[in-house]
């Protein structure tokens, strides 16, 4: 499916995307377009498509002007009965979404650029790491954790909104792209200084650090057989 020619997708520096995602009988993809009519207005938008036929399903739009083209792919789980999904996304919100039909059911904004790392999911809260300027603060870079059934905020345009009383923890660790991964109640994550930190999923508190390279900017842990695999930006 041609997204430049048909969708309208724009291009940027180094390729920058998140990759396609499959759930069931659909290929999930995203992009920064401007199309035509409701979809006129760039925007950081997902679309799904039949794996087989390539016929659009739907289209999602879920947030505000974006500020960045990201990097990451949804993590999928089930609320309210529903097949949702959640992801960072180019105006610097994370957000859910009805992965089904592409309905947008809330977003919370935390950060001035755009949320590159995938987030994950624990129990009942999403996990997203960012490194720019924060909304509420003059410092850059924060992991947050958000109750995914807090009821949002219906607004007059856009989707609903959360507020912070949705934040579970928050800390000040920033990332860039490189994305947290979850092994038990334990998140591992690469900062852009260049340490592996180890934080308490359930409180958000920093349980240890280790300093592996003097910065990094996209790479993510690996956990596997007990151990991680820890690409550096150094090489």
């Amino acid at each position: 499916n041609p997204m430049m020619e048909t969708l309208g997708r724009l291009t940027f520096t180094n390729g920058r995307t998140g990759g396609p995602t499959i759930l069931d009988d659909l290929v999930i993809v995203r992009g920064i377009t401007s199309n035509w009519g409701a979809d006129g207005a760039a925007q950081d938008r997902l679309y799904a498509f039949d794996k087989k036929s390539g016929q659009l399903v739907w289209t999602c739009s879920p947030g505000a002007p974006p500020k960045d083209n990201t990097f990451g792919v949804p993590a999928f789980g089930k609320l309210g009965g529903k097949q949702v999904f959640y992801t960072g996304s180019g105006d610097g919100s994370i957000v859910c979404a009805n992965a089904r039909t592409g309905e947008t059911l809330w977003r919370y904004p935390i950060s001035a650029g755009g949320m590159n790392a995938s987030v994950v999911l624990y129990k009942d809260t999403v996990i997203g790491i960012h490194a720019d300027e924060n909304l509420d603060s003059s410092d850059a870079g924060r992991m947050t954790a958000l109750r995914v059934t807090s009821t949002p905020a219906k607004q007059e345009t856009g989707p609903p909104l959360l507020t912070k009383a949705a934040e579970a923890w928050r800390n000040d660790l920033g990332a860039i792209s490189s994305s947290p991964v979850l092994v038990g109640n334990r998140i591992y994550q690469t900062v852009k200084t260049g340490q592996l930190v180890c934080v308490d999923a359930d409180s958000g508190k920093v349980l240890w650090e280790h300093k592996l390279a003097p910065d990094q900017l996209h790479a993510s842990p690996l956990y596997a057989d007990g151990k991680l695999y820890v690409p550096m930006q150094n090489g």
